[in-house]
């Protein structure tokens, strides 16, 4: 009889495992023919089309599948907007230490300071007590710096801010209407609005931020609000947020809100101080080594203010095992050369938000002003590397500019006006006895365009001719408003130019062809393109900058750059 029971108990140990393994097994395979087609697409590369097919399935797809479609249009988004250098820095190998910002959300008591080491151990000479009046200081600056940006970002329409007390947000609210052009595209007047938002977030630590598209809480989605919450995700990636700590959550109705959100009418943004930053993600597309990324806010200070700047990095571990890690510091010089002056290295995927004053172990000596580009590096275990690189511009006091002023003077005095002298003119006779058919219609041009025009050369002359000006010409990939990485190189050469000569203005003239769709908007976009990277990634300043716009009759989209002549 006990061997009888034994074999019944036996059999329905097995018919359940077997019930059981074939539940799970019917449970991963049974996805619909639209969810196999978007995966499969996504695997292929084809990130376009599979984001397509996984926003249909968002509004209409089952509960379980709209889940698995919100992740992988989250990692698309990860995978799309990650652009990198892939330039290899050499720098020195220097121990210096430096002191992260305090991490817990604002309002909090007994704030912390964590030191970065590089090789090596802090001197014991460094006293604790200076590590904290550090801290206590670094603390005090960026939370001076959250007001100010409170205070703007409260008076812009675009934005509704939700706070618990007095000095922690808990969610943006983003008028869409404000932002937007059309489904995806920002309105050219929005990018200051869009710089205010990516502002606060800098200055919020480590807090994570999700991203639910208006209609998300109410489960009312539309596939154009999913767009514009991923282009809203893709622009403060672009800014240098770490991705680790943005998430665009397109199934937001299974989101518990703070009480002190009360309005849903756009996209929101949500802040959690409590998530760590997620560093585990693909591999970079470019390079197929560890995921980096870097920011900066802002990208230009004055030591003599007593300013100091933001600096956010991350390392992610991707297939390739953990990455080790360097992050550097440059002084750009005169002749172009890099000067190593900071060097801080680890091992394993990292987030980290520091504060950078200018100065020398943060009470030091300043830095000269001028040029200094910011650097992470990671390589994984299979020996690939990635590269992500900002820049950030120290002021000149005003004897500084002064001084290199008069320079600039001395040197324009002594150079001649243009590279070849005209042969002098004899007595009595014109070179021309009536003007010809070129210089009468160059004339008529010049009368009915602006004075900051552009080279003839492309436009068969419609436009007046440089005048011995160089002129830089900034290209775009076909389609989008993306500066071609040979146009980034001629952005620093001139940005080097104007390291010589301070006082010296920009003229910048967007084109676009006539038969181009929302031409005048397009050449606007364009010139605004150049006039943002200019100031917020080479420190130009926006006061010396001029822009216009000329719609060409030839098929001309790019934008033309001028030194203005004094």
């Amino acid at each position: 009889m006990k061997t009888k029971n034994l074999f019944f108990i036996l059999f329905l140990s097995i018919y359940s495992i077997f019930n059981l393994s074939s539940s799970l097994f019917t449970q991963t395979t049974a996805r619909s023919r639209e969810m196999e087609q978007a995966i499969r697409l996504y695997q292929e590369g084809k990130d376009n089309d599979a984001m397509d097919r996984f926003m249909d399935i968002l509004v209409k797809g089952s509960p379980s599948e709209k889940s698995l479609a919100n992740e992988y249009i989250s990692k698309i988004t990860l995978r799309m907007n990650t652009g990198v250098n892939t330039v290899e820095d050499k720098g020195a190998d220097s121990s210096v230490h430096d002191v992260e910002p305090d991490e817990r959300a604002p309002g909090e008591k007994n704030y912390k300071t964590e030191k970065y080491i590089e090789r090596g151990e802090l001197k014991e000479t460094d006293p604790e007590d200076s590590r904290e009046m550090i801290g206590s200081k670094v603390y005090k600056k960026i939370e001076e710096m959250r007001r100010d940006v409170l205070l703007s970002i409260s008076k812009l329409k675009a934005f509704k801010v939700y706070m618990a007390g007095q000095t922690t947000p808990v969610g943006v609210l983003v008028n869409n209407d404000e932002i937007f052009s059309s489904a995806t595209n920002f309105k050219t007047q929005a990018m200051d609005n869009l710089q205010m938002l990516s502002s606060l977030i800098f200055t919020m630590g480590k807090a994570n931020v999700m991203i639910i598209p208006k209609g998300g809480v109410a489960g009312e989605i539309e596939i154009s609000n999913i767009r514009r919450a991923i282009a809203i995700n893709s622009y403060l990636i672009s800014r240098g947020i770490s991705p680790s700590r943005l998430y665009v959550n397109l199934t937001g109705s299974n989101v518990l809100l703070p009480k002190e959100v009360t309005g849903f009418d756009g996209t929101l943004c949500l802040l959690d101080y409590k998530k760590e930053p997620a560093l585990k993600s693909d591999s970079d597309p470019r390079t197929k080594g560890p995921k980096v990324s870097m920011g900066i806010y802002p990208t230009s200070i004055s030591v003599q203010k007593n300013e100091g700047a933001i600096i956010e990095f991350s390392v992610f571990e991707g297939a390739g095992g953990l990455p080790s890690w360097k992050f550097q510091i440059y002084r750009i010089l005169a002749d172009n050369s890099m000067l190593p002056i900071q060097d801080l290295s680890g091992e394993g995927p990292k987030y980290n938000q520091t504060f950078f004053n200018g100065r020398e172990k943060f009470f030091g000596a300043p830095y000269p002003w001028g040029k200094y580009v910011f650097s992470v590096s990671a390589r994984d275990l299979d020996g690939k590397e990635t590269v992500e690189k900002r820049l950030l511009f120290i002021k000149p006091t005003p004897e500084e500019e002064k001084k290199q002023s008069g320079k600039t003077q001395v040197g324009k005095k002594m150079a001649p006006a243009s590279g070849v002298k005209k042969p002098a003119a004899k007595r009595g006779k014109t070179l021309l006895s009536k003007p010809s058919k070129y210089a009468k219609s160059k004339r008529a041009v010049k009368k009915s365009r602006p004075a900051e025009t552009v080279s003839a050369a492309d436009d068969s002359g419609e436009e007046p001719e440089n005048q011995g000006r160089v002129t830089y010409k900034i290209y775009f990939a076909p389609g989008t408003l993306e500066i071609t990485p040979n146009s980034e190189k001629k952005l620093e050469q001139l940005s080097s130019t104007l390291e010589s000569y301070p006082d010296t203005g920009i003229n910048i003239t967007g084109y676009s062809f006539k038969d181009e769709e929302n031409n005048k908007v397009m050449a606007r976009k364009r010139a605004d393109a150049v006039k943002k990277e200019l100031v917020e990634k080479y420190g130009v300043d926006e006061a010396k900058i001029k822009s216009s716009t000329y719609i060409s009759r030839t098929l001309k989209t790019i934008v033309e750059i001028k030194l203005a002549q004094e």
